[in-house]
Parts: structure tokens; sequence; C-alpha cells
């Protein structure tokens, strides 16, 4: 009985604890090959195309890169192969600009989800005075235009 209520709980909210992703970070490579920056650029280039490719093929959930440089990308996979071979498609990837390191992640609270057009973020902040049982919320709210993100489930 236990298992079905936390079951149907789990539906309820929206988690699917069956859904995997791979995830993939482009680690800073400190000893790439200096190249002159038209090549750099048609490398460049060539990768964010690839990046939009996958994304809209529903492939690539997420990417962006690190303030320190190379980045993550989240794949809707659950096979580090399949990636790898989505991977081989990259410019960057193929001209060994990064350092790659690829995980399997299952999410045990929240999703990861693709977002296919501008969307707003709202954030609902309650709280429970304990002294006078009174509860207070804020609603904060901005509008953003990645077409994908990281979510946690609220429940």
């Amino acid at each position: 009985m236990k298992t079905v209520v936390l079951s149907l709980a789990l539906l309820i909210h929206g988690i699917t604890y069956g859904q995997n992703f791979v995830w993939v970070f482009l680690n800073k490579k400190e000893n790439k090959e200096e190249l002159p920056a038209e090549e750099i650029k048609k490398i460049m280039d060539g990768h964010l195309a690839n990046i939009k490719r996958l994304a809209k093929e529903g492939k690539l959930l997420a990417a962006g890169p690190f303030e320190e440089g190379g980045g993550i990308f989240v794949f809707d996979s659950h096979s580090k192969v399949e990636v790898n071979e989505w991977l081989a498609t990259d410019p960057g990837i193929q001209a060994k600009r990064w350092d790659i390191e690829l995980f399997l992640y299952t999410p045990r609270t929240g999703s990861v989800c693709s977002v296919g057009e501008k969307y707003e973020m709202t954030l609902l902040f309650c709280s429970l005075h304990s002294a006078t049982s009174k509860t207070g919320c804020w609603h904060i709210s901005g509008s953003h235009s990645s077409t994908s993100g990281v979510y946690r489930a609220l429940g």
C-alpha cells in the first residue's frame, strides 16, 4: 500500500524517477593547440550551430559556457554511447578544444526540461510565521529569452 501511495504522490507532483540524462562537461583545456583567430571563430560558429541543431532535434536540453572557460551540455539520453555519437558532430569537440567528461544523471527531486519559446520565470515564496500562524507570500517574476533550463519541481 505504501508503494502505491508513494507512486501516486510522485505522479501527482510530476516527478518521473525513470527519466535519465547525460551531463557533459567541456572542461577548459590548458594545453590546446594555438590556432589563428579566424580558425577559432569558424570552429566556434560551427559549435554554436551544432548546439542549436541538437536542441532543435530535442536531444540537447541545456547548454552554456562557464565563466572560467569550458561549458556544459545536458542531453536527454540514458546512454553515454549515444551522446558520444552526438558529440562527434561538434566542430569544437572534433578540434579537441576541451577535455570532455560524461556523467549519467537520474534526478531524485525535480527534473530537467526544455522550453521551446520565450518564458517568464515566476517564483513564489511563502512562509508560515510560527507565533501568529499567518502565512506570508512574495511573488517575483522576470522575462528570460533562453530556450532551455534546469527546474526544480515543488510539491
